[in-house]
């Protein structure tokens, strides 16, 4: 897979992924603060994830790409972060949670493995 492959496929799956969870969190009963409050964290993770990799691929250097790609794995994670949090008192939700989950984690891993491969020594 070319450079510019891996970030048109990685830039569709993390602005895929966002409008996932946003479609998900207006579907969902938001009568709680708790639930407001995680949903809103979860979406901004996800969108910061995309924003991040996009600005990754804008990258004028090695360095810029490695730090802008520690950034989105930083987002990446705090996504993880919100859905298992929302998992826990939205249990119901574990259908639908679920493989956003899986691919939450997917990219994560992938974003990890990218960042630790552009290792400027």
């Amino acid at each position: 897979m070319t450079s510019f492959d891996f970030n048109e496929k990685f830039r569709r799956r993390t602005e895929n992924l966002s409008l996932t969870i946003i479609d998900w969190y207006s579907k969902l009963d938001q009568s709680s603060e708790e639930i407001q409050l995680l949903g809103r964290q979860l979406i901004l993770s996800a969108t910061s994830t995309a924003s991040g990799f996009r600005a990754a691929c804008r990258a004028n250097s090695r360095t810029e790409r490695y730090q802008k790609l520690h950034a989105v794995v930083e987002t990446s994670d705090q996504t993880l972060l919100w859905l298992d949090l929302l998992k826990r008192i939205q249990p119901h939700e574990q259908q639908h949670l679920g493989p956003i989950y899986e691919e939450a984690l997917e990219i994560l891993k992938v974003m990890a493995t990218h960042r630790r491969n552009l290792q400027i020594s």
